[in-house]
């Protein structure tokens, strides 16, 4: 019975195939790419707005932002930030004098006055008087 079994086995074919096929078409029908949306904004935005009436508007842009920065600088240039007084007292009555303006904020500062290190005179005159420090 094995002999017998062994006989009805299906011969193999020696010719060498490749198992699958492998298959390669284009498409029929490509679709377009839009590699450059600049020119469709470009085209949009001339189509609501002249060239002529474009280029006025970034002009102006351009001037009050250089004159708002103008504006600035000079008001940052121009304000102090930190001034120094001069407080003469008795203890009932204070006189107080601005003695300079600096432009940076005081922790920028270290300043030291020692009472015994300053000295205040009263320089009277006819009709006058001034401190002499």
């Amino acid at each position: 019975m094995y002999l017998l079994a062994i006989s009805r086995v299906p011969a193999a074919n020696a010719g060498v195939t490749a198992p699958f096929q492998f298959v390669f078409t284009k498409s029929t029908t490509q679709e377009p790419v839009n590699i450059n949306k600049f020119s469709e904004f470009q085209r949009q935005l001339v189509d609501i707005l002249p060239v002529d009436l474009t280029l006025l508007i970034i002009l102006i842009l351009l001037i009050v932002g250089s004159l708002g920065y103008v504006v600035y600088r000079r008001y940052k240039k121009m304000r102090a930030r930190t001034q120094i007084w001069l407080e003469i007292s008795n203890g009932d009555r204070a006189l107080m004098w601005p003695v300079m303006e600096l432009s940076f904020l005081p922790n920028h500062y270290r300043i030291e006055a020692e009472q015994k290190q300053t000295s205040v005179i009263l320089q009277e005159g006819f009709l006058s008087a001034a401190f002499v420090l």
